[in-house]
């Protein structure tokens, strides 16, 4: 069942680790796989946080992938489009889509060992530690310090999460878009060709127009992106 996935990577990442974790039903375990993928996307170990910056041009290939794996594996539970979804549902509010998908109790956020790690959680639960922070407790000066060995976790100590859920839901949408015009684009040339060629449809016209165009701006970003990626200097 499991070798069924399509495990796209832009970058030559695998995620079948991160697959195996969700058909087992081990909720936190991909949670935390979720993170360190992520950040193997980006190439790099540090910060402890995915930032802002990060986000904007994130490959469509890995994005799509992650969430696909949790939408299959948790029937549609669980996800970064359910929780997309659920945040464009509630105008967009951070706080209250904390309440809604079971992150926060009372107006406080909780830790990451209060949270729900199995399918009677709220819908959009999960993933979750991508919100958040790893760190450890400093008792020397009795605060949180980002980073460090221990992994412990932080919700929404840095980062300014609404920012990135902001910047997280629209790069989902844009890679989905892109993915839809591009199978569009694919099924329909042939046929859109024929009708175009026997009806000289303005709308027809439009929309086949529209689909290439999708096709071909994603992939010239796609392209600009790896080439960018290629050229990185080593860490």
């Amino acid at each position: 069942m499991t070798n069924t996935d399509d495990l796209i990577s832009a970058v030559g990442v695998d995620y079948s680790h991160l697959r195996n974790l969700l058909a087992a039903q081990k909720w936190k375990e991909a949670d935390e796989e979720t993170v360190y993928k992520l950040k193997e996307v980006l190439g790099r170990e540090h910060p402890a946080y995915i930032k802002m910056a990060d986000i904007k041009g994130f490959f469509c290939e890995d994005l799509l992938t992650i969430d696909q794996l949790w939408l299959k594996y948790s029937k549609g539970r669980f996800g970064l489009s359910v929780q997309k979804r659920i945040w464009e549902i509630l105008y967009k509010n951070w706080d209250m889509l904390g309440d809604r998908v079971g992150w926060r109790t009372e107006g406080k956020w909780m830790y990451r060992d209060e949270l729900t790690y199995n399918l009677n959680a709220p819908p959009g639960h999960l993933p979750v530690s991508i919100w958040g922070q790893f760190g450890f407790f400093d008792k020397s000066n009795d605060r949180w310090t980002v980073g460090g060995n221990e992994i412990h976790w932080v919700f929404c100590l840095i980062g300014r999460p609404p920012h990135r859920a902001q910047l997280l839901f629209e790069r989902l949408e844009y890679c989905s878009l892109c993915q839809t015009g591009a199978r569009s684009s694919g099924r329909a040339s042939f046929k859109f060709i024929i009708k175009l060629t026997l009806s000289k449809s303005d709308r027809l016209l439009n929309k086949f127009a529209s689909a290439i165009r999708s096709t071909v701006i994603c992939n010239s970003q796609k392209v600009g992106k790896k080439s960018a990626h290629l050229l990185k200097k080593p860490q």
